[in-house]
């Protein structure tokens, strides 16, 4: 064999190795690009995903806040409390109407009655706090002062000539109370 003929094979071999370089690299390059291409597509799937779950989880908390709003403005007095407060007055002062029949005899127009007590020590106790504080107030036996079979004492302030001087005296007790009309 010559010379020409070996430098010639090896030149050959050469160039079919620079071919097949040439064609792993762009193997390689399509192979990467298609990666890409698949991981660009997972990622844009992902952002639409995270997106439409933010949007769900906004959706979801703003029905949330909307209903707590209301919620909130149903049951509270935010908005208008002087208005609701002399609401609240005027339906406890109005509004209740005795049940029970009374025959109390006393000197004034109306009497506010506070708390029920089953013993006549307790009932002596509280009107006893109630005059050191300087309330007029007294107690009576349900039973012997009304058409109520209820065995209870009832304390009560008063009584007062007007409705205007009861609801001033209320305004110092922290306590349920009850006007009756005499």
């Amino acid at each position: 064999m010559s010379k020409k003929t070996k430098e010639e094979k090896l030149n050959i071999l050469h160039d079919r190795l620079a071919e097949i370089k040439e064609k792993n690299t762009e193997k390689k390059e399509t192979q990467n690009n298609i990666a890409e291409d698949i991981n660009s597509e997972n990622n844009n799937k992902n952002i639409e995903q995270n997106r439409s779950s933010n949007k769900l989880w906004f959706g979801i908390l703003s029905i949330f806040f909307i209903v707590v709003f209301f919620f909130i403005f149903k049951n509270t007095d935010i908005f208008s409390p002087t208005e609701n407060i002399a609401n609240k007055e005027n339906d406890v002062v109005n509004d209740i109407k005795p049940i029970i029949q009374y025959n109390l005899e006393y000197k004034g127009d109306n009497i506010v009655i506070l708390e029920k007590f089953k013993n006549e020590n307790s009932a002596k106790a509280y009107v006893n706090d109630l005059n050191i504080k300087g309330f007029k107030s007294s107690y009576f036996y349900l039973p012997n002062k009304s058409d109520s079979k209820e065995k209870v004492f009832i304390v009560f302030i008063g009584p007062y000539d007007s409705n205007e001087e009861a609801n001033q005296w209320i305004k110092n007790i922290k306590t349920d109370y009850r006007i009756i009309k005499l």
